[in-house]
């Protein structure tokens, strides 16, 4: 997303609330399912957040690679607050 998008435009694409995913900036939607939207925010494009994925669980892969009790790395969303139509 480079363009900017009014609060009208997400809650009509589904967006409810705001928050971030590894210190990103993100509008999130259907939160309470196993797979909920998220899309970055503040002018950030989609590419920075995939960058970050990458590097955080190259990084634990890294680590972990000779662990075989490792636990899969949960993507942590932090939910801020809903989206309020002003």
């Amino acid at each position: 997303m480079f363009g900017y998008k009014s609060k009208k435009q997400l809650i009509e694409e589904g967006y409810t609330h705001y928050g971030g995913l590894w210190g990103i900036p993100c509008y999130i939607g259907d939160i309470e399912s196993e797979a909920p939207l998220i899309a970055t925010a503040n002018f950030i494009p989609q590419w920075v957040l995939d960058i970050a994925d990458w590097v955080i669980f190259t990084m634990y892969g890294l680590i972990n690679m000779n662990n075989p009790d490792a636990e899969p790395l949960p993507f942590k969303i932090a939910i801020k607050g809903p989206i309020k139509d002003k």
